[in-house]
């Protein structure tokens, strides 16, 4: 009779034992895959970061490149003022060299009339 107690105390010792190391290992299993999802996790976060670092960088050289293109279309349309101005005063200059020229010419051909 206590060789069957024994027997069956070895047998329960055996049984919790198999259920404790079950336990264990469905825990480590359950360790392991909360700490693979904790690091796809963090990778997925890192991704989004550095797409959202790029957005950033894209938006930035668009603005740059916007603000040398208006830079340079001011200067142009200076150029382009500076320009019609010039053209303004030679269009004034000509204008009186010709109206002075036919003046003269008038005075010239009324002084050959008159004698």
């Amino acid at each position: 009779r206590k060789a069957e107690e024994a027997k069956n105390t070895k047998r329960e010792a055996s049984i919790k034992a198999l259920e404790e190391k079950r336990k264990n290992s469905i825990t480590k299993s359950n360790e392991e895959e909360k700490d693979m999802s904790r690091m796809r996790s963090a990778i997925q976060d890192a991704i989004q970061e550095k797409k959202r670092k790029a957005e950033e960088i894209k938006k930035a050289k668009f603005m740059a490149n916007m603000k040398a293109f208006e830079a340079k279309r001011n200067e142009a349309a200076a150029e382009i003022r500076v320009v019609e101005v010039e053209r303004k005063k030679n269009e004034e200059r000509l204008r009186g060299e010709y109206e002075a020229r036919v003046a003269a010419e008038n005075n010239k051909k009324l002084r050959e009339e008159e004698e």
